[in-house]
Formats: structure tokens, C-alpha cells, sequence
């Protein structure tokens, strides 16, 4: 005798062994959709939306690189300044004193910039690439530190020269805070920066302009 498969609807009754009735279509259980364990709080946790990321990453990046420059100040400029060998310096030792000083502060800033400044906007990212306006230079290579040194001695060298001549230009007496202190002073050392990037914004998208486009044929 030839079996024959009969479909199923939705109102028919499918009884166990025990004559129990089955459905076909069980609903879900309530307590079911009641669990807290439906998704990991930790995964949930991982995708939460701080506030912080609601400022737009150009703000986060700029002042993150603005506040590095007002510490780097703080700490060499006016911290390690404040020694007696710098401050007692006669007219004889004033030049190398005060050269040595921004050697300092210059080599610290370019050690900044590698270590802590281009990591953190590395790791504030919204999207991969996001970074590279704000960046001279960064490699995981062991040159990227030198390269970035040098130019922190260069930034720092041309941002000391012009907050001495802006305090002249302010106070010819130098009786003024002004550019001797870290938020002016980080301030020139800002826009010097900026203007280096800026440059190398500029050479990059020429560069990329210019740069012939790979061809890619269909076999």
C-alpha cells in the first residue's frame, strides 16, 4: 500500500503517545522574553555611544593635540626652567641656557607626538583614516620616533623664537605673561604645527592627484 503525505494546516490537532495534544506552531514563552541574557551586557557595553563621541573628531583631535602642547610648555618651559642653572644664568650663558632649554622642550615634544599624542587619535578613531589630517608622521617602525623628534625640535625651536617676539611686540619691557605662559604659548606652538601639517596635507593630495591610477583589466 502506497503511503501518501496529507499537509498539515494550521487547525489540526497532533496528538502524542500519551494522547497529549502537540502543536504544530508553539508559541514562545513569555519568561522567555522576559531574559536579560538575550545579548551580553558586556557586548552591549562594547557598542555604547559615550559622550565623548558626540564631539565631532576634528574638536577631540585639536584640542588633545592643543593640551599636549600647554603641558609640554608647563613642564620644561616653565618646570625645568624654573632651575637655578637656567634662571641664575649670566649674559655669557643666557644663549646656551636658554637653547638647551628648548632642545628639552623640543626633543619631549617630538616624544610626545610618537607615543601618546598620535596613539590617542589613533584610538579616538570614528573612521579608520580619520587621524591623518592631524598627523606629521607616524610608522610602527622604530624611525618614526627619530623622524618625529626632529620635528619636534624644529616646532619647538621656530614656536619659542616667535613667543619671544610676540612678548616684545606685547610688552618690550617682558614685564607681560603673555607667551610665557602655556596656554599662549601652546597656542604659537599650534599654529606652527598646524602650519607644517598643512604643508604636508598639501604635498600628499598633489601627490595623489598627480599619481597614475592603476589600471585594472577583466580577464
Amino acid at each position: 500500500m502506497k503511503k501518501t503525505n496529507t499537509p498539515l494546516e494550521e487547525t489540526t490537532e497532533l496528538k502524542d503517545e500519551n494522547g497529549n495534544t502537540v502543536s504544530i506552531n508553539p508559541e514562545p514563552e513569555k519568561d522567555s522574553l522576559k531574559d536579560d541574557n538575550l545579548v551580553d551586557k558586556k557586548i552591549l557595553k562594547k557598542y555604547k555611544v559615550h559622550w565623548y563621541h558626540r564631539i565631532p573628531y576634528p574638536v577631540r583631535a585639536l584640542l588633545i593635540k592643543y593640551w599636549f602642547f600647554g603641558l609640554n610648555y608647563f613642564l620644561f618651559q616653565m618646570g625645568l626652567g624654573s632651575i637655578d642653572f637656567f634662571r641664575a644664568s649670566t649674559t655669557n650663558t643666557f644663549a646656551v641656557s636658554t637653547l638647551l632649554l628648548i632642545f628639552v622642550s623640543g626633543f619631549a615634544l617630538g616624544v610626545f607626538n610618537d607615543i601618546f599624542v598620535y596613539n590617542i587619535l589613533d584610538v579616538i578613531e570614528d573612521v579608520p583614516g580619520s587621524k591623518e589630517p592631524y598627523v606629521f608622521f607616524k610608522s610602527k617602525k622604530v624611525y618614526s620616533l627619530f623622524i618625529n623628534v626632529f620635528y619636534g625640535l624644529v616646532v619647538g625651536f621656530l614656536s619659542m623664537y616667535l613667543c619671544g617676539l610676540l612678548s616684545q611686540l606685547v610688552d618690550p619691557a617682558l614685564e607681560s605673561f603673555w607667551f610665557r605662559e602655556p596656554l599662549t604659548a601652546a597656542l604659537v606652538m599650534f599654529i606652527v604645527d598646524g602650519a607644517f601639517i598643512g604643508l604636508k596635507n598639501l604635498v600628499v593630495m598633489i601627490f595623489r592627484h598627480f599619481r597614475p591610477k592603476e589600471t585594472v583589466y577583466d580577464d
